[in-house]
Formats: C-alpha cells, structure tokens, sequence
C-alpha cells in the first residue's frame, strides 16, 4: 500500500466520519425542537386548565354572593381578579398551543 493510498482512505474515512456526525447533529437538532415543543405544548395545557378552574371560581364567589345579597339584601361581591387573571392564562395556554 502506498502512502497516497493510505492518504486516501484516511481522507474517505473522514469524510464519513464528518456525514455521520453531521446526521447525528440534524437529528439531535430536531429531537430538541419536538422536546421543546412538547414542553410548550404541556405548559399551555397547564395554564388552559389553571385559567378555567380560576375563571371558574370567580364566577362562582360572584353568582353565590349575588344570589345571598338578592335574596337578605345587601352587598355582593364581584370576584373580577380571579376571572381576569383565569382569562390571562387560558389566553396565554392558547397562544403557547400555537
């Protein structure tokens, strides 16, 4: 065997060697992106469900003490803070689902 030979198939080694690692890259790159993704799309679902229950539970502080001051008089309550803040994350939860 020549040394041109064994330039060669040094060179052809690493070249393969070079392709290979470049697959590799690609597929570790999209395997990062779809991780990513996933974990977005597990906040969003998150936030979508923490949002309801708030929204939830305002309305319902609100409708239960509307109903007590309709029916003994005086002052009800108007629960705005968990509806506003259940409605910012069901918002938020839909735009990280995109």
């Amino acid at each position: 065997m020549s040394f041109e030979d064994a330039a060669r198939r040094m060179s052809n080694r690493h070249a393969e060697e070079a392709w290979q690692l470049a697959q590799h890259g690609e597929n570790l790159e999209r395997f990062q992106q779809e991780t990513q993704r996933e974990e977005r799309r597990a906040a969003g679902s998150k936030d979508i469900v923490i949002g309801v229950l708030l929204l939830a539970v305002g309305l319902v502080i609100t409708a239960a003490t509307y109903s007590s001051a309709s029916r003994e008089g005086g002052t009800y309550v108007v629960a705005y803070g968990p509806v506003i803040f259940g409605a910012v994350r069901i918002f938020r939860g839909l735009m990280r689902l995109t």
